[in-house]
């Protein structure tokens, strides 16, 4: 399915030689420079950082005449493309609650218990002010802008993967480097899929959520 995606849809031009060169100069830059800068100079200033780029990233594809811009939803089939996904969610931060129950009990589900409200508001703002600007740079346009680079969707999915993990390192915690690098996986592959943003934010909310809610939520907030 993702292959045929790929053929049919494309991900972003060819171009030439020089036009590959400067998007490679873009990817490493915006993916690989500027999160590390902002791990060792500026980690308090990564969220805002993330809000402009999305800004920018939109622009871009907006303006770009290639871009489909139904991606940016898709609503058709959204249950039928997410009962699997969601599922596989449930079932992975069961065990990662498990773990945790073993491992740091008093840490379990200690958010909604110790601070209702707190994590009401997390529940409520993170699906939008974290989730959506993430899959909107890091699938959306990483895939359109950058994706026929490697090649082949299995190698940009685990570009996508890799980038997304790495942008992590702000948290400086090996933990959520890891998970992302599995979560980015996962959503990568969900987005060649349905190449729908609103799909992939779907899923990627649903395993932070989740995550916050059994207690390993600290971990991927700065300064933890």
């Amino acid at each position: 399915m993702a292959a045929t995606i790929w053929q049919t849809r494309g991900a972003g031009p060819g171009g030439s030689a020089v036009t590959r060169a400067v998007r490679w100069i873009e990817l490493v830059t915006l993916f690989g420079v500027v999160p590390a800068l902002l791990a060792v100079r500026a980690r308090g200033a990564s969220l805002p950082f993330l809000f402009v780029t999305a800004w920018v990233c939109l622009a871009v594809l907006w303006r770009d005449p290639t871009f489909q811009r139904d991606q940016l939803w898709r609503r058709e089939l959204l249950w039928t493309w997410l009962r699997g996904p969601l599922a596989l969610a449930l079932a992975v931060c069961t065990l990662l609650a498990l773990g945790l129950y073993l491992l740091e009990p008093r840490h379990l589900f200690d958010l909604p218990r110790d601070s209702p409200w707190r994590w009401l508001l997390v529940m409520a703002l993170y699906p939008t002010l974290s989730v959506v600007p993430q899959e909107l740079v890091f699938r959306t346009f990483f895939f359109h802008r950058y994706g026929r680079l490697f090649g082949g969707p299995w190698v940009a999915t685990a570009a996508s993967a890799v980038a997304f993990s790495w942008a992590h390192v702000v948290l400086l915690n090996g933990l959520a480097v890891a998970l992302t690098l599995l979560g980015g996986w996962l959503f990568a592959r969900t987005y060649l899929r349905t190449r729908s943003l609103l799909a992939t934010a779907a899923e990627h909310a649903a395993y932070g959520c989740l995550l916050f809610t059994v207690g390993l939520g600290r971990w991927f907030v700065t300064g933890v």
